[in-house]
């Protein structure tokens, strides 16, 4: 074995509880592989994450979208592998990738007992995926890829220009000018050898760094690694892409329209300095100063002040051989455009003028701290940092060079980048409308057995009850210097009507909106300063706030926190622009197909009266009918100790956690009387029915099937999630394997049950290409079918329960996350010491329960289908479906005249 073995700590004055320590080692295989090890024993959890220094920048002229397209075909198996994502959730574990214009990262995830199985996968194909290679699965993938394109980009709002801007930005040639999805005939013209060639260009073992996080001996990672990797040979160096800086001739000015959206967007674009690059975390501190919070710039004199945008927002899109720096403005219906051109223009002005105050860069400092801490709660994201920093830096070891870029950055160096990158005269504007070869024996060629996955002990919280009424969960969890708090009051969108839909919600943002002495602007300051991030929003019982603070800024924090829960200022030009956003916010969910499925599916199975029928929002007609004197006594309702839950997690102590209870636990009383909570009242069972929204010339049909489901409290809720996990609710699912590895007319299709306290109902739902509309319907049927036959083996059985567990694991991954879980086990009845039988009762769940329980809790005869789409190509495709006549209805599920 021959390699450089050195371990890395990052210095880290002991004093200072701003630096962050990622324990790691980082060595070189023989091959000129590098290897990155993080071991955390918090979670029995392990990912392997790779990254290729390959991308959209090193296609071949011709095959835009090839990098990608590639990504996809890595899942496809080689010869000793035929079955990779079902090995992989079969032993509990999970994968995905992505590809950026600059890189391709491949990462896998599962219980600890699993690395060896991730190690030996990735290895595998390594070596020998080009040939294993068919024209079979370059067009199944191919279909894939450009429902992903219709997806992520020519079905969504405003997504057709966002595919033209590189286009426009850089010149023909370039390796940026096009996206990294690709063009349509592109992808058509791959072929296999191109795949080959591609393959045997970039996937090579000096090409790629790998590094392992999670819970596992970096002793035996060494020798995995090495067994695994260690003898695969290297290849030629891929040949580098350099380009010089572009910069644009003059100002460029497109104007698009776009069927699918209801609100002008206006966009500048400009080029800016590369990712990691001096003057790169200028521009996104700019960023922050421009858009980040209700006080920042454009934000404030565009949505606050004048009124003329509905949102405001700014960001450096940081690539490898050079960056974008975005503003986008999405305008009020009405407003000339030019105005708020003129607009924009005069706060950039003001600002290269001026520079940033230094409260301004505080508050953009704070929030990338805080960011950058809490993001490496997660596993995933931490391997992809340890990578990244390896990609760009050459070393893993970057986290503290990453942030003093931030750090040490001034106001006037952020203003002298300004000046340089923000030039009128060199931008893009652009404005969218709404419209009219391996050895004969090697390690690889055993795959390894799949261990039990490691027990695991779910975190529960310590309780207590406080004499005002008001419950407190508490857990402590060290090694970031991180707390969050979530508060939740009792009333939320089930005390509305018809009349005052919406009401919970518009009181629950405006305790964003200033409280005590502090107007709106003020205290989004406040916040921005402490990088501490806090919300309010309304669930259908419950109004929850929460707040995320490093701990070093929390007692400040708490003040504010507890200003906003008891004394929400209700200034009345806030309370009309919030209403104001929140309507046009509901306005512009019309304009999404997915949005729409989901509220005509409400608005039909439960009806509009009901409160689980209407949109948990409201409609724009009933928050247009509110007052602020509404939304004061809302608050004041709910704003009580009596039923209160304060969940505390994070690096507090017992007696910390008590000192936060009690400062949030004064001067509160209660005030009026609680909100009760409507009737909800089960539907009738009735036959099933199909009905649909036209959408003329949409290039896909959102499909979306419901069905009656169980409550929360069912007994039989574990195994039936096991059941739902076979047919819809991982990556190998039945649905997802037939619609889109299979038939590739759609980019993922999946199901769950949506289980609410006294009930709950099943989904199921993709977004397939418009021209098969009718096959895929006539696919999720015989799935349904399928499954309702009672065909589920044992095999299928233990490899759902295994995936299925692996995400439970997950859901105790990061402090969110685990508040997360314990508040859905309260939603269904249960403490959160129940989560440790739910784990135990997974490895009982049997084939046999499953195909029980199929028939009953998927009762084809009673589902309601949605389909959202262009009716005069659809309506013809479905000719012969055993399905029940369709019914044509509006984007609120009311019936269209003569639309059946």
């Amino acid at each position: 074995m021959s390699f450089l073995l050195a371990m890395i700590l990052l210095a880290v004055p002991a004093t200072d509880e701003g630096r962050i320590e990622v324990p790691h080692q980082t060595y070189t295989l023989g091959n000129g592989m590098t290897i990155i090890l993080a071991p955390d024993h918090s979670l029995p959890r392990v990912e392997v994450n790779i990254w290729y220094r390959v991308g959209s920048k090193d296609e071949p002229a011709g095959r835009s979208g090839f990098a990608h397209l590639f990504e996809h075909l890595m899942f496809m198996g080689t010869e000793r592998v035929e079955d990779f994502d079902i090995v992989m959730e079969s032993g509990g574990g999970a994968n995905n990738a992505t590809t950026s214009s600059d890189r391709t990262n491949y990462f896998d995830w599962g219980p600890a007992t699993m690395l060896e199985t991730l190690l030996w996968l990735e290895s595998d194909r390594l070596e020998s995926l080009d040939e294993a290679m068919t024209d079979e699965k370059l067009v199944t993938q191919r279909d894939i890829v450009r429902n992903e394109r219709r997806q992520s980009g020519e079905n969504r709002p405003y997504g057709n220009a966002d595919l033209l801007v590189n286009e426009l930005m850089y010149p023909p040639g370039h390796p940026y000018q096009i996206s990294v999805i690709g063009k349509h005939e592109d992808l058509e013209a791959a072929t296999v050898d191109d795949v080959v060639n591609f393959f045997n260009r970039y996937y090579m073992p000096n090409n790629a760094s790998l590094a392992i996080v999670g819970d596992f001996d970096p002793a035996h990672a060494v020798e995995l690694v090495d067994r695994y990797f260690g003898d695969l040979p290297p290849g030629p160096e891929p040949p580098a892409v350099k380009v010089d800086p572009v910069v644009l001739d003059g100002e460029r000015r497109v104007e698009l329209e776009d069927p699918q959206i209801q609100f002008p967007r206006l966009s500048f674009t400009y080029h800016s300095p590369a990712f990691m690059k001096p003057g790169d975390a200028e521009m996104d501190l700019v960023a922050g100063a421009l858009s980040g919070g209700k006080s920042s710039r454009l934000y404030k004199r565009l949505v606050v002040d004048d009124r003329i945008a509905l949102q405001a927002s700014a960001y450096q899109a940081s690539s490898l051989l050079g960056s974008t720096f975005v503003i986008e403005v999405y305008a009020v219906p009405g407003v000339p455009l030019p105005m708020i051109e003129a607009a924009v223009d005069e706060e950039l002005a003001r600002f290269m003028e001026e520079g940033p105050t230094a409260d301004e860069l505080q508050r953009s400092i704070a929030e990338f701290e805080t960011g950058a801490v809490s993001r490496l709660e997660s596993l995933h994201a931490r391997a992809d940092a340890l990578n990244r920093y390896q990609f760009h830096y050459g070393t893993p070891d970057g986290f503290e060079r990453d942030l003093d870029r931030y750090r040490q950055a001034t106001p006037g160096s952020v203003v002298s980048w300004a000046r340089s990158v923000l030039n009128p005269d060199r931008r893009l504007v652009m404005t969218v409308l709404p419209a009219g070869s391996r050895p004969a024996k090697t390690a690889r060629d055993s795959r390894p057995v799949l261990a039990e996955p490691p027990a695991f002990d779910p975190a529960v919280p310590s309780g207590s009850r406080r004499n005002s009424g008001m419950e407190v969960w508490h857990m402590e969890r060290t090694g970031l210097p991180l707390v969050n708090i979530s508060l939740l009051l009792p009333g939320g969108s089930l005390a509305e009507t018809g009349d005052n839909a919406g009401l919970a919600t518009l009181a629950a943002s405006m305790m964003d909106e200033g409280a005590g002495d502090l107007d709106a602007l003020a205290f989004g300051d406040a916040l921005q300063k402490l990088g501490a991030g806090f919300g309010a929003s309304a669930g259908a019982r419950e109004t929850v706030v929460t707040m995320r603070v490093l701990k070093r800024h929390l007692n400040e924090a708490l003040d504010l926190f507890h200003e906003a829960l008891t004394n929400p200022r209700f200034d009345a030009a806030d309370f009309d622009r919030v209403q104001s956003l929140q309507i046009e916010g509901l306005r512009s969910q019309l304009q999404d197909p997915n949005q729409v499925a989901r509220q005509v599916s409400a608005a039909l199975w439960f009806g509009e009266d009901h409160p689980y029928g209407r949109p948990g929002g409201g409609t724009p007609e009933s928050v247009g009918e509110l007052a602020i004197d509404q939304a004061k006594a809302f608050h004041a309702s709910v704003a009580r100790p009596q039923g209160a839950l304060l969940v505390i997690a994070g690096d507090v102590s017992t007696e910390e956690a008590a000192a936060i209870a009690d400062r949030i636990d004064r001067d509160w009383p209660a005030k009026g009387d609680a909100p009760a909570p409507h009737a909800t009242p089960v539907p009738s069972p009735r036959g099933a029915r199909v009905v649909m929204v036209d959408r003329p010339g949409a290039p896909q049909t959102v499909l979306r099937f419901i069905m009656p489901g169980q409550a929360g409290p069912d007994p039989a809720r574990l195994a039936t999630d096991v059941l739902n996990t076979a047919l819809g609710g991982s990556f190998t699912s039945r649905l997802n394997q037939n619609l889109r590895e299979d038939k590739g007319y759609s980019y993922g299709a999946g199901s769950g049950f949506a289980r609410l306290p006294d009930q709950g109902y099943f989904v199921a739902s993709s977004s397939v290409k418009t021209d098969v509309t009718g096959e895929s319907i006539k696919e999720f049927l015989f799935e349904f079918d399928r499954i309702r036959g009672g065909d589920i083996a044992a095999d299928e059985t233990a490899s759902a329960a295994s995936s299925l567990r692996s995400r439970m694991v997950a859901g105790y991954e990061s402090l969110g996350s685990t508040v997360g879980t314990w508040l859905s086990l309260r939603d269904r009845g249960s403490p959160p010491e129940a989560a440790a039988a739910d784990f135990a009762a997974l490895s009982n769940v049997t084939a046999e329960q499953l195909n029980s329980l199929a028939p009953q809790v998927i009762p084809v005869d009673q589902m309601l289908l949605v389909m959202v789409g262009d009716a005069s190509a659809v309506l013809p495709q479905l000719e012969g479906l055993a399905i029940p006549a369709v019914e044509i209805v509006d984007e609120h599920g009311r019936p269209v005249e003569g639309g059946r």
